[in-house]
């Protein structure tokens, strides 16, 4: 990652600070694992799609659970396990993201 340096104007020191192209690149390599996460790509991700939708038809966790063992998919007490494992790293790159957008902000006010 090149650097540039700048000013503090509040300090008076020259700092390094990173360009928005590298912001922007990086951003867009989050972007892309948050894409593949599991709680967004996988078997966990498409189970959830089917037991919202048949929670929405009233139906018991026995018949939810028997409708993803049909389709292959993972049963409720495996999504939860999934989701309980998975949540706490999805979170911290979407915080990571969130960050970085609003830096690239930042920057692109300031050039």
């Amino acid at each position: 990652m090149q650097k540039i340096a700048r000013l503090d104007r509040e300090t008076m020191l020259y700092t390094w600070k990173t360009s928005v192209e590298e912001l922007e690149a990086k951003l867009a390599q989050i972007n892309e694992t948050l894409r593949a996460h599991e709680l967004t790509s996988g078997a966990a991700a498409r189970a959830g799609v089917v037991i919202e939708d048949l929670k929405k038809q009233k139906k018991s966790q026995q018949e939810i659970d028997r409708a993803l063992a049909e389709q292959g998919l993972p049963s409720l007490q495996e999504v939860g396990q999934a989701t309980v494992h998975n949540l706490y790293g999805y979170w911290k790159l979407n915080n990571q993201k969130l960050k970085l957008e609003k830096r690239i902000i930042k920057l692109s006010q300031r050039a």
